[in-house]
């Protein structure tokens, strides 16, 4: 065989098997059999005839200054016995040869392997007939007639043809190539291994399938196969839909020949959801025409600074039309193989017994169950354009469940305080509130929030107002939300650590009148009532000493009035002339009052007992003159009764300020206005509280959660946590930020305690690790950041852990999982009331899920048309359900914008995320997708990858190009990403900090990453390696004066040019510079430095 250089079809495939390790990628076995016992010699005389016919099978390839020449390579031989698997997967030896290898099997079938750079798909027919005549001769012994083979073209010959085409495929690709977006498949995920273990889904269609359906669109089989792939990609989500294509190249006089005759390029659409697929279909025929009329010419010929070895597409097509076999032999295609490279390859053999059709996959990427649900969407879209060909693309039906619905559960029609107050009366006694050395009982808890709940209403606070709140990190957190509840507000959580401009926007915008606030606060145009401190508060001895602060009124002249002992938070009001007014122990929930001119007037009965069963308030509605006392009416099990009564006189209605002014009266009726509540008066739409979040204006917003809302949150949650008395929370997070709400309620509506952390605290790992240590915590929730802090102090307890309020990085899963009895990944946006799904994390999980959705919630993924998305495709997420907020306050236009009212009410999270299996899976937000240089871009993606080699990451755009930001980030973070991501998915800097700037909530703040200021090379630094690698360079591109900056790519470089470099730095230094070091660094200034540090001397 003559030393002739290796064409370009080869030269491309070759090129990438030195770029990487591509296994058997390139390997492609099939199996032929023959009718009747196999003639063994006849057979071994007939390989080596056709061997000798077709010399490329035996060739091998060497390189000479870096380019690669075909020379003679070792003889094929048969070999009997072979394990199949094994001669399929094992390697080449490219310099040794030879590119061919066959195996007679035990079954009798001609096992033969052959390299791509011997072989084309076209190849096997020609092989197989050649065979096929030999061994027919051999056996019946005479001389095979075979058809003459032409001269073949030559390296010159190929040379002048593609220069020829060149000009017209410039310009055919100018305006047209882009490297194609991250394909959108059911499931798929990218992996950071080029070449993976393979799998295969095949499937036989009969040939009318493509026949019938083609003949009424009016294209060929192809272009109907590459039409409804495209229209399938559409449909999930790619809007520029492109496949790689083998476009034949073969010419007349080499149909009897074997070698590589294709050019994959890539094929990209534009598919109008409402367009018809016929029309479609003609516009990708018409597409296709123009595509075939360059496919002379490689692509990386015809665009200029396209690197070597980029993926034209991450799902590749390959068809082709088979003949049948000679009579006595038939062709098996082994699927043995087990290498995939695209994300997708879909083979295509179109003979006269049907259509062979194989899905070539990598199981890492992308399971085989998604696999064959995309075969089986493929199948339906045949189906439906044969029925109706002009269907719209957007009509096609690919859809299959994902809509996902958790447990529809009857919870009982009760608001957050309801619940507490239940729990106040079951357990008294044991510890709700744990803050630095204050211990408050259930009983004192509801105590202090009573008389808070009283002081808001002396300062103005009326039934479905709005307070603000302003409490430290301490129990005061706990008692004045309660209050508020009580007094029938909602709260405002204001964090002092915010600065005060956006305090007052707050509060404007809101219109809170009244504070509730730490003792010295200020803030104008608001009623500050301060909190009291709870050290001075003990249980009054009399009415008269309660009345200070509680809704109890004593207007009483020398005597004694008396309130037992568990009488503490009775609404008590006497009056008196003389005598002893008197409730005994067991009032405590009692509204009672009495009247008296002159004598006792005592109730010595439990009030309580004047309730119907289940309510323990009873109202004393009216009082008649002196000398008696009755309860008028009892309330209904149930009820909801207020604590205290404002009494009305002749021609006036009053609070219990003015109560003096009556007495005497013969009457005292009691007023409908309500002065304190121990139990809410609506269990619906009444607000528990607004929380303001981040605007996408600047300015944040208000989100009303509802009484309802939040019950249903707080129920759901028990039951997946089993919580029971006796569990204990540690609360490390910022009243502003709602998902404090699930840790300080939850244990005090199950008879648990909280454990409220200090400021200072809440920043430091070993202090949170103590004092979860101290009180032997249960449960502990926390953003990712601040486990870190956590795990960092060596923090670790057998109870469950709660992680959510940003994404979970996998490495922290896995760490924070072995830490702890159990890990719940919590996800859910503030107007769906905290926490809306939740996924157990297993030990050393493979990846992070949010998983499945609460009680009396449903997940809708949809995409931009409100469609829903096939199972496995992301899309945005809708949340529906109890968990709905009410909207935002004032704001009725972004209220309608972002809670639709279509299919279902339901929130527009504005998150990207899929379903595998029956969990979600986030992606990253869609307000985080962006599009540079055409490229539409998902800066989660890029974030996940980097966090697979640094401790935390961000990335954000700047001056249009990619900065990545990382704390504790691995060496060579660029090139690990190289490996994962697309070339323009690659930051174009890396910026290591210390720490990742945080909101007061532990968010990480995007805006207040440093601005990065690109360094000014200095390519003077010259040296040795410096000015040899220039020279080199301007040899072998055949320029002077290169700029040391300048991309090889943009000079024109392809991959003959960097084994050509790669070879003669070799020479010149001893040093091999790997061919992917082309691609991280393709600059003189770049690969001298990696020459320098390989001690590279010229």
């Amino acid at each position: 065989m003559e030393h002739v250089r290796i064409s370009v079809p080869q030269s491309g495939i070759w090129f990438n098997e030195q770029l990487s390790d591509l296994g058997a990628v390139h390997h492609m076995p099939f199996a032929v059999r023959f009718a009747g016992p196999v003639d063994i010699p006849a057979l071994g005389r007939a390989c080596a005839r056709v061997v000798e016919r077709h010399p490329l099978l035996r060739a091998a390839i060497r390189q000479t200054d870096g380019v690669p020449y075909l020379v003679e390579g070792l003889p094929v031989r048969v070999e009997l016995g072979s394990d199949p698997e094994e001669e399929i997967l094992r390697p080449f030896d490219l310099e040794k040869g030879p590119l061919a290898r066959m195996s007679l099997l035990d079954d009798g079938r001609l096992l033969v392997v052959v390299h791509h750079l011997a072989f084309d798909g076209q190849s096997t027919d020609v092989f197989v007939a050649d065979l096929a005549a030999c061994y027919r001769a051999e056996v019946e012994g005479f001389a095979p007639e075979l058809p003459g083979l032409g001269p073949g073209e030559g390296p010159d010959q190929e040379a002048a043809r593609i220069a020829a085409g060149a000009p017209a495929a410039r310009a055919y690709w100018s305006g047209r190539w882009a490297e194609p977006d991250e394909v959108v498949l059911p499931g798929f995920d990218r992996s950071d291994q080029e070449v993976q273990a393979g799998d295969a889904v095949e499937f036989r269609l009969p040939e009318s399938v493509l026949a019938n359906a083609a003949e009424r669109l009016g294209v060929t089989r192809f272009e109907l196969v590459v039409a409804s792939v495209h229209a399938l990609l559409r449909r999930y989500g790619n809007e520029r839909p492109v496949t790689a294509l083998d476009l034949g190249l073969r010419p007349a006089e080499a149909l009897g020949r074997i070698g590589v005759y294709v050019n994959e390029l890539p094929f990209a659409s534009e598919p109008s959801p409402d367009v018809s697929f016929a029309e479609f279909a003609r516009s990708v025929r018409a597409g296709l025409r123009e595509l075939y009329r360059v496919r002379e010419v490689p692509l990386g010929r015809a665009v200029s600074g396209l690197r070597p070895g980029v993926s034209l597409a991450p799902v590749s097509l390959t068809y082709r039309r088979r003949i049948a076999p000679p009579s006595g032999t038939s062709v098996d295609w082994v699927v043995f193989n087990r290498t995939a490279r695209n994300a997708l390859r879909i083979h295509l053999v179109d003979g006269p017994d049907g259509l062979g059709v194989m899905f070539q996959f990598a199981p890492r990427s992308i399971a085989r169950a998604d696999v064959e649900r995309i075969a089986a969407h493929w199948q339906a879209i045949l189906a439906q354009v044969t029925k109706n060909p002009d269907i719209a693309l957007r009509g096609l039906e690919v859809a299959d469940g994902p809509v996902v619905a958790g447990a529809d559960t009857a919870y009982p029609q009760v608001s957050v305080l309801d619940l507490v107050q239940e729990q106040v009366a079951s357990t008294p006694d044991a510890v709700a509130v744990i803050s630095g050395e204050t211990r408050l009982t259930y009983a004192e808890l509801d105590r202090l929030a009573e008389r808070l709940s009283e002081q808001l209403r002396l300062a103005g606070v009326k039934t479905g107002d709005l307070v603000a709140l302003s409490a430290g990190r301490s129990e005061r957190s706990v008692t004045g939300v309660l209050a508020c509840w009580k007094a029938g507000t909602a709260y405002l959580p204001l964090d002092p650590a915010y600065p005060a401009e956006r305090l007052n926007y707050i509060l404007t915008d809101s219109g809170a009148k009244v504070l509730l606030a730490d003792p010295g606060t200020h803030l104008p145009g608001v009623t500050v009532v301060p909190f009291a401190d709870p050290h001075t508060d003990h249980a009054p001895t009399t009415a008269a000493s309660f009345a200070d602060r509680a809704a109890a009124v004593s207007v009483a002249v020398p005597g004694v009035d008396h309130v037992g002992s568990s009488a503490d938070l009775a609404a008590a009001v006497s009056f008196a002339d003389a005598g002893v007014d008197r409730l005994d122990s067991g009032a405590d929930h009692a509204v009672a009052a009495s009247f008296a001119n002159q004598g006792a007037n005592h109730s010595a009965a439990d009030a309580a007992s004047f309730a119907a069963p289940g309510t323990d308030h009873a109202a004393a509605v009216s009082f008649p003159g002196p000398g008696t006392n009755q309860v008028a009416s009892v309330s209904d099990s149930g009820a909801d009764l207020a604590d205290g009564v404002s009494f009305a006189g002749p021609g006036s209605d009053s609070g219990t300020g003015d109560v003096g002014a009556f007495a005497g009266s013969s009457s005292y009726p009691v007023a409908a206005s309500v002065v304190s509540r121990s139990q809410s008066d609506s269990v619906g739409g009444e607000l528990a509280y607004v929380i303001y979040t981040s605007g996408s204006t600047g300015r944040p917003k208000g989100v009303e959660i509802e009484h309802r809302a939040l019950a249903n949150l707080l129920l759901a949650m028990r039951d997946e946590l089993r919580a029971e008395a006796g569990n204990v929370w540690l609360a490390v997070t910022s009243l502003s930020f709602d998902i404090s709400v699930l840790e300080l309620w939850l244990p005090l509506i199950t008879g648990g305690s909280v454990v409220v952390a200090a400021e200072p605290e809440t920043a430091d790992g070993a202090a949170l690790t103590k004092l979860a240590e101290r009180h032997r915590i249960s449960h502990l929730q926390a953003t990712p950041s601040t486990w870190r802090l956590l795990l960092d102090a060596g923090f670790a307890f057998e109870g469950t852990a709660l992680t959510g309020g940003e994404a979970l990085p996998l490495p922290l899963a896995g760490q924070l999982r072995a830490r702890v009895g159990r890990l719940l990944n919590m996800y859910g946006p503030t107007e769906t009331t905290i926490w809306s799904t939740l996924a157990d994390i297993p030990l050393n999980p493979d990846r992070v899920r949010i998983g499945r959705p609460l009680a009396n919630t449903q997940l809708l993924i949809l995409d931009d048309n409100l469609d829903p998305v096939p199972r496995g495709v992301p899309g945005e997420l809708y949340i529906a359900g109890a968990g709905l907020a009410r909207g935002y306050l004032n704001r009725p236009e972004l209220t309608a914008e972002r809670f639709l009212t279509q299919p279902v009410r339901m929130y527009r999270t504005g998150d990207r995320v899929r379903l595998r299996g029956d969990e979600l899976e986030f992606l990253g937000r869609t307000d985080n997708q962006i599009k540079l240089r055409g490229h539409r871009i998902e800066l989660g993606e890029i974030e996940a990858c980097l966090l697979a080699h640094a401790k935390e990451a961000a990335v954000a755009v700047q001056d249009e190009q990619l900065i990545a930001y990382t704390v504790g980030g691995a060496p060579d973070l660029r090139r690990h990403l190289a490996r994962q991501l697309p070339a323009y998915m690659v930051p174009a800097a890396f910026v290591e900090l210390d720490t990742l700037p945080l909101t007061p909530n532990g968010k990480l703040d995007r805006a207040a990453l440093p601005r990065y200021d690109e360094p000014v090379a200095d390519v003077q630094a010259g040296g040795s390696p410096l000015e040899a690698v220039a020279e080199i360079w301007a040899d072998v591109f055949g320029l002077a004066g290169i700029d040391p900056e300048e991309s090889l790519f943009d000079l024109g470089g392809h991959s003959l040019t960097i084994a050509q470099i790669a070879a003669r730095i070799r020479d010149r230094f001893n040093v091999d510079v790997p061919f992917y070091a082309f691609f991280d660094t393709p600059t003189i200034a770049g690969i001298a430095a990696m020459v320098s540090e390989r001690g590279g001397i010229p």
